[in-house]
């Protein structure tokens, strides 16, 4: 569980405090705020949240559209963040930084070969075995390479198995003409 909070990606935290530092030395304050606001809530619930606590759904999307506020800062109009969830889920309970993987997986691999930017979707819905939570985006073809889970997902399979043992649904799969997708439920 420690190795979790350690997950997020180093680039990450370099990439944002570069780009902070572009937005001073261009003098763009208002957007530097924005960035250095969006990036200390980030990280305080990154630190705060112990990775075996559970957390509302709504505080779970709080600090990954964080996440992705300050990735909007640096790519601006190219990414996009749909979220799809219903307002009657949002007090459901889910294991802290749960999506933050699946969201960071689906940023890296949607720009990896899209230069006109990427989409990112979260959808939630009740369904028959619980609540299912989705994370697609329209990046690039998976190659069979690629559709082998990485250590993000892996670790987000093993927290499921172990929080919820034999209940805990983990698929993920290509997207047709391109992407990827990942449910938990």
């Amino acid at each position: 569980l420690k190795a979790l909070r350690a997950q997020i990606n180093p680039h990450f935290l370099f990439n944002s405090l570069n780009a902070l530092s572009s937005l001073v030395v261009y003098k763009e304050s208002e957007r530097a705020d924005e960035m250095l606001q969006a990036l200390s809530s980030f990280l305080r619930y990154s630190l705060d949240k112990n990775p075996d606590d559970k957390v509302a759904l709504r505080e779970e999307l709080d600090a990954q559209r964080q996440y992705l506020r300050i990735e909007q800062i640096r790519f601006g109009e190219r990414l996009k963040f749909v979220e799809s969830v219903p307002e009657e889920l949002m007090d459901a309970m889910v294991p802290s930084l749960i999506l933050q993987p699946l969201i960071e997986n689906a940023l890296k691999h949607g720009f990896r070969v899209l230069p006109e930017g990427a989409t990112i979707e979260v959808d939630a819905a009740r369904t028959d075995h619980g609540l299912t939570i989705t994370v697609r985006d329209n990046g690039a073809q998976a190659t069979h390479e690629e559709l082998k889970p990485g250590v993000g997902l892996r670790n987000v399979r093993r927290r499921l198995e172990v929080i919820y043992g034999s209940a805990g649904r983990f698929d993920y799969r290509r997207r047709e003409p391109r992407g990827f997708e990942v449910v938990l439920g």
